[in-house]
């Protein structure tokens, strides 16, 4: 009996103390981590703007081609006044009107510093203000408040589509438009399809909850939209498990 309590106490101190020590580590480094991964993901997203607008250039000109002709439109003032979800370091400012006035949601704060470093790129258009939250609840922005609001590559990640969509709605004046470029699932039985889902808990960990193999069309089109106009196509020149995209806009 004493050799089995002997045995007993070398276990609990040879191993489960040692687990204790890493799950209290964990819980004392969570947050730091957290920061610091988000930080890089910040920088990395950064870093890759240019080589993501050099392949996606022409479907964002094309996407972004009726903005010019909503500001038109706007007759009791000369700019455009645009809500942008997840705006990385401001990948699609480029292909905004001129006189563009734009308000920045995202959850990651690391992303103002770059959004303003990088606005010297942009002369054409204004970064009004950055706000640190989530697209499922833009509180602070008023309702009826944008022209336009615009995700790209974005919906893969959010927790709730449909929450999202339904805020996208409310800050939307009436008439307003809602542009969105994003990759989806392919079709499934495909091998595409297959890599997606094999590689989407990969990618929810490392790239803030992106979820390949997303179904995002039903959620738009289950949004409620007055209008929908959208399209589903493919491209060779992504990272396979991205070659499937949609693109296109709503009208509230």
């Amino acid at each position: 009996m004493a050799q089995f309590d002997a045995s007993l106490k070398t276990i609990l101190l040879n191993i489960l103390g040692p687990l204790l020590v890493l799950m209290l580590l964990f819980l004392l480094l969570r947050k730091p981590l957290q920061s610091l991964k988000r930080r890089f993901f910040a920088y990395f997203i950064n870093r890759m703007t240019a080589g993501v607008n050099k392949k996606l250039g022409n479907d964002k000109e094309e996407l972004f081609g009726p903005l010019v002709a909503i500001k038109g439109s706007l007759k009791d003032r000369k700019n455009l006044t645009l809500l942008e979800i997840g705006a990385g370091g401001g990948a699609n400012f480029k292909y905004y009107p001129r006189g563009t006035n734009i308000v920045c949601v995202d959850p990651n704060p690391h992303f103002e510093s770059y959004l303003k470093s990088n606005s010297s790129e942009f002369p054409h258009v204004k970064l009004r203000e950055f706000i640190v939250a989530k697209g499922e609840d833009m509180s602070e922005v008023p309702d009826s408040f944008c022209d336009a609001a615009v995700c790209t590559l974005v919906l893969c990640s959010v927790e709730d589509t449909d929450q999202l969509l339904k805020e996208v709605k409310r800050v939307l004046k009436p008439g307003g438009m809602f542009f969105f470029l994003e990759h989806v699932a392919a079709q499934p039985s495909t091998w595409s399809y297959c890599l997606q889902c094999f590689l989407t808990p990969v990618f929810k960990i490392i790239a803030e909850g992106c979820h390949l193999n997303r179904e995002t069309w039903r959620n738009i089109e289950q949004a409620g939209f007055a209008n929908l106009e959208y399209r589903r196509y493919t491209t060779s020149s992504w990272m396979p498990p991205l070659w499937h995209l949609m693109s296109g806009n709503a009208t509230k």
